[in-house]
């Protein structure tokens, strides 16, 4: 029997990926939700039925 070995497009399978693989992954990413659009609105709209607090925070700035 035999396999396609398909590997991901950036560096090589088994090494750690460097600085440069690392900036190269980040060029290709693109946002794929947005938390005050997406997440937000859905938590309001359970504030009726359920208590909603806040456990936590991300160190991350809004970007939208």
């Amino acid at each position: 029997m035999t396999s396609l070995a398909v590997h991901y497009p950036i560096g090589i399978p088994g090494v750690a990926w460097g600085d440069g693989e690392v900036s190269a992954w980040l060029a290709q990413q693109t946002r794929k939700r947005s938390f005050s659009a997406d997440v937000l609105p859905r938590i309001e709209q359970l504030r009726s039925r359920f208590d909603v607090s806040q456990y936590g925070t991300l160190a991350c700035p809004p970007d939208d």
